[in-house]
């Protein structure tokens, strides 16, 4: 059992660091499209999954087992990373802190090492067990869903809409959408399945299940959930035209939920990354004028409002409508108050010319 969680050890050291060098690309390249990211954290996960690494003085690590199983049993352990001034870091505290003592019937490193293999394996059913409870307690919540039209449903238990299935996927929707709504919602949830994100994100996550113990490997998962659901946002505006734009805007807001903790499933279309997907799906003008941006989006309602004696509003004025605009709608949509807040601010920024 050490040697195998010596292996996952291994693999995750050397992916940690391609791992780190996508965040870099993804930091430099902000307008890149999201499907040439998510073909970038597929390389990851094939580095993760794949147990036969190629040692070569090019590669981020060049030593294909840093930490080798026999480690565990030597007198003096080290680590071969294959650069040496890590090795000169690592190496004498290492040694200093597990150097056996004549004394002792045991390599400390050995008992160590077993019980970081427990602490994985545990880590591991965990994450497993939650998994299947979560997914065990939507299929409840759904069973009484209607079908609509095909592989749609909807249903009084759903507060946003989300693929549920890996197999055999269907779609559920809340009641009370509005039409339009609708139909740009079902636009990114069947962009999802032909690109068949429902595949792909439980096996992201059960990629993390084995790799918990790796933090970076939790930041890649987050983001690559966030990039799914952008490359599906380009996929929609780009297949609808620009004039969809305003209103694939409203239905991330309308559909919004607070986000969760990491999920195996479902897709949930407004759960993750709203503020930044609906900047991503909109071109904002740098106008002075923050009333007429809001209008566009479909944010701000058409109504006259009470201007300044030079006839114009502050930007807190402006962003302090936004959100007592939707704070009152009546639509009784899932918009929560910090939604409201962030809207709010996004009101003055725009007033101010600084976004």
């Amino acid at each position: 059992m050490t040697d195998i969680f010596l292996g996952f050890l291994n693999r995750s050291l050397a992916a940690g660091i391609l791992i780190l060098a996508v965040v870099l690309v993804r930091l430099v390249f902000k307008k890149a499209p999201r499907w040439l990211l998510c073909a970038l954290w597929a390389l990851a996960a094939v580095r993760l999954v794949c147990p036969v690494s190629i040692e070569s003085v090019l590669s981020l690590i060049p030593s294909a087992e840093p930490v080798q199983p026999e480690i565990i049993v030597s007198a003096q352990p080290a680590i071969t990373s294959g650069i040496p001034a890590v090795d000169a870091i690592v190496n004498p505290p290492l040694a200093a802190a597990f150097t056996p003592s004549p004394a002792q019937s045991a390599n400390p490193l050995q008992i160590w090492t077993f019980l970081a293999a427990c602490v994985w394996l545990a880590g591991i059913a965990a994450l497993l067990l939650y998994a299947a409870v979560s997914a065990l307690r939507l299929r409840l919540r759904v069973r009484t869903a209607v079908r609509l039209e095909g592989k749609v449903y909807q249903s009084e238990f759903v507060s946003s809409p989300f693929i549920l299935g890996v197999i055999r996927p269907r779609i559920y929707l809340p009641f009370g959408l509005e039409a339009g709504a609708q139909e740009m919602v079902l636009a990114h949830e069947r962009a999802h399945l032909r690109r068949g994100d429902q595949l792909w994100k439980p096996l992201g996550y059960l990629i993390l299940t084995a790799y918990w113990f790796n933090p970076v490997c939790w930041l890649a998962y987050i983001l690559f959930c966030r990039d799914i659901e952008a490359a599906c946002d380009e996929k929609v505006v780009r297949e609808l035209g620009e004039g969809c734009k305003a209103a694939y805007s409203r239905a991330l807001l309308a559909c919004s939920v607070p986000r969760k903790l990491i999920t195996a499933c479902p897709l949930a279309f407004g759960e993750t990354g709203v503020k930044s997907r609906i900047k991503s799906a909109r071109v904002l003008a740098r106008t002075g004028s923050g009333d007429r941006v809001g209008r566009r989006g479909g944010l701000l309602p058409d109504r006259p409002e009470a201007r300044g004696s030079d006839g114009s509003r502050s930007g807190g004025d402006r962003g302090r409508h936004a959100g007592s605009y939707i704070r009152s709608s009546g639509r009784g949509l899932p918009v929560h108050a910090d939604l409201c807040r962030r809207v709010a601010r996004t009101g003055d920024l725009l007033a101010a010319g600084r976004i």
